[in-house]
């Protein structure tokens, strides 16, 4: 218990640079696009809809980690990525064991709200 304090500190910057990562095409998009095509009705669809889909993917993302943290009580590391060597046993085995679907329905209504 006593480096619990430490450990969410490290899970938090993490995640913060993890964040990073997630927006980097977002906040590069805003800073080449040129003013006169960012204020398009085209460029703000683009945007909105590049943002409903980064959000989309980090809500996905965390309910993917939740489910991948029940079953191996740790969070996404090397193992999650060995099973991308075996796509089709990871995705049949967790599509019989997980609600992806419900997963994926709640996250588009969740992005789009």
């Amino acid at each position: 218990m006593a480096d619990l304090p430490l450990l969410m500190l490290a899970g938090l910057l993490n995640d913060a640079v993890e964040g990073l990562y997630v927006v980097t095409p977002l906040v590069l998009y805003l800073l080449l696009v040129p003013d006169r095509w960012y204020r398009t009705r085209a460029s703000r669809a683009l945007l909105a809809g590049g943002f409903a889909l980064t959000l989309a993917a980090l809500i996905y993302t965390a309910a993917a980690e939740f489910y991948f943290f029940e079953e191996f009580d740790a969070r996404f590391n090397l193992v999650a990525f060995d099973y991308l060597r075996y796509p089709a046993e990871v995705f049949i085995d967790i599509w019989q064991a997980y609600p992806v679907l419900k997963a994926l329905l709640v996250t588009v209504v969740l992005a789009e709200s």
